[in-house]
């Protein structure tokens, strides 16, 4: 039996051990949290020294011990320290430690080469065996980052399924191929060409653009299998010669001197899009979060404005929870309707859907921008949101209520950094916040939740999630911390 072959034998597996967001089924199973970064080789090289320090965001999945037919398995590049597991713990007064270190397995690989967690694990055939030996007959599933032919690989050799897609369906996710999903599920999206893989083929692209729309004023470069925007580069097209004229190209080249050294040759290797820089008043990035169960329902689990930065606020930075309200509806249902579309062509598991959102004459107008056929940067608050509240996101009226029924908000980010902390206890940040009065309350459901702690020995970074019964409450919270840590 081929590879394809047995991975879709496996797959046949998942609704068995496949559960609904928020599931306190008393049957056991047993979740395997892989946070494996399989990425093209910019985006791994970007992002390789801070790997492990990401896997740390996941570190939500050990709350599912709250339900005591549960066991996890957390599979890591590096060790996971005591301190962190016992943190998260804390978070829920009713986990007794005792109990969560029987249900949990924490293995690690303790490998530092640049690949990505699961492309490791499939040369580690005695980690395999732990983790099928603490398996052992319970229906299991694993929650991976993304899915390659390496987490494919990792599902074969368990025996155990994937809560997402075929590889085979990766295209879906790069950036032309979110253009043609758009496309085809008849979603608003801005103008762009596909399929770009040389400089020629750029300049190409933006003399296409400009004589289809002449007030174009700057247009946005994305490497095909970028993660958040950092493969985006920004193209200013203001002042140039008149469209079509013998001096058009030159000019264009020109613009081209200012990407970075690294940009032209990834897009030959990688592949890209070029599509017009929504602008306007107002403009804001918000993003819908999906999932597509294993019976193929779609459902909107959250809407998230991003907080960008970067030289030309392109790059991912944080989130508030939920999104704007005048047009939180709006991207939810342009989301569904992509998400069902995704969803006909055989996509399972989570992803989400990010979107330009400008304000004109008429309203908020949103243009969607690209799928993520993957976790990202709002999947672990939102997760923590769950694990911590139980709550329900009403994606028609854009709010979210706990399970008490009270409305609750947050702001996230991954990216608090300051040079001058890379010598700080990470246990000391800990109790700074808890000092401060700034920790989560499990009976207000307020306050901070810090996590990728194992990021400040690295670069001074690390992350945190700001919960508020409002908005200004929870951006209080968020504000505080920096000034707190010192």
């Amino acid at each position: 039996m081929d590879t394809d072959a047995a991975y879709d034998q496996v797959q046949s597996e998942l609704p068995t051990a496949w559960r609904p967001e928020g599931s306190a089924s008393p049957e056991p199973r047993v979740v395997i949290v892989m946070p494996s970064f399989s990425m093209g080789p910019a985006l791994l090289s970007h992002y390789a020294h801070r790997i492990p320090a990401l896997e740390q965001r996941d570190l939500y999945g050990v709350l599912l011990l709250s339900n005591p037919s549960c066991r996890v398995v957390y599979l890591s590049v590096q060790r996971i320290p005591d301190y962190l597991v016992e943190y998260v713990v804390s978070l829920v007064p009713s986990l007794d430690l005792a109990d969560v270190r029987r249900r949990l397995a924490l293995i690690t690989v303790g490998d530092a080469s640049p690949r990505s967690l699961a492309a490791k694990l499939v040369d580690r055939p005695d980690l395999l065996a732990r983790v099928h030996d603490f398996v052992g007959s319970d229906p299991a599933m694993i929650e991976p980052w993304n899915v390659t032919a390496a987490e494919r690989d990792v599902a074969v050799a368990l025996g155990i399924p994937l809560h997402g897609s075929h590889p085979r369906l990766l295209a879906l996710g790069s950036k032309s191929g979110s253009r043609r999903v758009f496309a085809r599920a008849g979603v608003p999206h801005p103008a762009g060409v596909e399929e770009v893989a040389s400089r020629r083929d750029i300049v190409r692209a933006l003399t296409t653009l400009r004589r289809t729309k002449p007030e174009m004023s700057a247009v946005v470069i994305k490497l095909d299998n970028s993660a958040a925007g950092d493969g985006n580069a920004v193209v200013d097209l203001t002042g140039l010669p008149a469209s079509g004229t013998w001096a058009e190209s030159a000019a264009l080249e020109s613009r081209l001197v200012t990407l970075p050294d690294w940009y032209v040759p990834a897009v030959e290797a990688e592949g890209a899009i070029v599509e017009e820089l929504i602008q306007g008043e107002a403009y804001r990035s918000p993003s819908v979060q999906l999932t597509a169960t294993p019976q193929g329902e779609v459902v909107v689990l959250s809407t998230h404005d991003q907080i960008l930065g970067g030289q030309s606020r392109q790059v991912y930075e944080g989130c508030r929870f939920p999104a704007h309200e005048g047009y939180a509806g709006q991207i939810a249902d342009d989301g569904l309707r992509i998400g069902q579309q995704l969803a006909a062509e055989g996509v399972v598991g989570r992803f989400g859907v990010d979107f330009a959102t400008v304000l004109d004459g008429s309203g908020w107008q949103s243009y969607a921008l690209e799928i993520n056929l993957r976790k990202g940067g709002t999947t672990h608050p939102f997760g923590t949101a769950q694990q911590l509240m139980h709550g329900v996101y009403d994606a028609r009226a854009g709010t979210y209520r706990d399970d008490r029924g009270l409305a609750r908000f947050y702001v996230s980010t991954d990216n608090l950094l300051d040079p001058r902390w890379m010598s700080m206890d990470p246990q000391e940040v800990i109790r700074r916040v808890d000092r401060a009065g700034l920790a989560w309350d499990p009976s207000r459901r307020t306050g901070v939740v810090l996590h990728m702690l194992g990021c400040l020995a690295i670069d001074g970074r690390f992350g945190l999630t700001a919960f508020g019964a409002s908005r200004d409450e929870a951006e209080e919270f968020y504000a505080a911390v920096r000034a707190t840590v010192g």
